[in-house]
């Protein structure tokens, strides 16, 4: 690839006077991403391209990797400046580790929630969360951060901005335009219907089956249509964890179905009450943990005096799984 390096420099030196407001300093470690300049003349994959950076560089959150700088080099090429995040994907990790603990999927689901909150308030859809999308570290007490990327076939709204988004870019996926992942993308999304934030809840409903069953939700031999048609027509399967691992709770069940109807009305209201409940799900089985291990401590008594976590409950070591919300 021939690119001008001497371009690159002086692009990423100008990045300590963000017009963000902020100051980035040399330690910052940077990704770049470039678009190759065989797919300069390209229009769609141009647009979608400047359409990831304007949404990036639109939102603010610690779950979203957002766009540092953005623009055209002299000669031409467009490219796009980001934090670097080292990590695995959602898939690498499902490769990797097999179907997750409920609480740890239910971790990164809160996380991946939160920031989809943060997207829909600034009237931004994801429209193609999957596995792949969702980065993953490791942090040092062994629980998981996530990190939403790859905006670049979001529906961006801008009304009222100083900025607004260019009409072509605004327009790019139009009513009767298909453009997703088939197995994550909502049913009224692969039908090429209007698609609203319920979309995004829909896709986050996949994903944690996913996580939950350590495989896709749907068969990944079946053709588009075929997924399509089980979407309208069949009511989602509970997930299905390994043998050996930890039943998934009930209200964890009921929210994934909820997630996963195919009529985006029946989906929870907003992301942020999926957060929410998300969250709670891991705070009671932490509780129901707690409590199993002062059964197992006091012989049973536990179940016959609550006081008994009052007084001894703080000499008990945490429970694993921090949330990181």
């Amino acid at each position: 690839m021939d690119i001008n390096t001497q371009d690159l420099r002086a692009t990423l030196a100008a990045l300590p006077t963000s017009g963000r407001g902020r100051r980035y300093t040399p330690e910052l470690r940077l990704a770049l991403k470039i678009l190759l300049p065989d797919f300069e003349d390209h229009a769609v994959i141009q647009e979608r391209f400047e359409r990831e950076a304007l949404a990036m560089a639109q939102l603010d959150h610690p779950r979203i990797i957002s766009a540092l700088d953005f623009g055209e080099l002299p000669d031409g090429t467009s490219y796009m400046v980001m934090p670097l995040v080292r990590g695995s994907s959602v898939h690498g990790l499902i490769e990797k580790h097999g179907a997750l603990p409920w609480p740890s999927a239910c971790l990164i689901a809160a996380q991946v929630a939160d920031a989809l909150a943060a997207a829909h308030a600034d009237e931004i859809v994801h429209r193609d969360l999957k596995p792949d999308n969702v980065l993953i570290t490791t942090e040092d007490d062994g629980s998981y951060r996530a990190t939403i990327l790859d905006f670049g076939i979001a529906r961006v709204r801008s009304a009222g901005r100083e900025t607004p988004a260019p009409e072509r870019l605004r327009t790019l996926t139009r009513v009767g335009m298909v453009m997703g992942t088939p197995g994550y993308m909502a049913p009224e999304q692969g039908a090429g219907q209007a698609v609203t934030a319920a979309a995004d809840l829909y896709a986050l409903g996949a994903l944690l089956w996913e996580m939950l069953s350590g495989r896709p939700l749907f068969d990944v031999e079946l053709d588009f249509t075929s997924i399509l048609t089980q979407q309208l027509t069949t009511v989602a399967p509970a997930p299905v964890p390994p043998p050996d691992a930890d039943a998934v709770p009930e209200a964890l069940q009921t929210l994934l179905a909820q997630l996963l109807a195919a009529r985006p009305e029946e989906r929870p209201a907003t992301a942020s009450l999926v957060r929410d409940k998300l969250r709670e799900a891991v705070q009671s089985g932490q509780v129901g943990r707690q409590r199993d291990t002062l059964d197992v401590l006091y012989g049973g008594q536990f179940a016959k005096d609550p006081a008994v976590l009052a007084a001894d409950a703080a000499d008990l070591p945490p429970v694993a799984g921090a949330l990181h919300i």
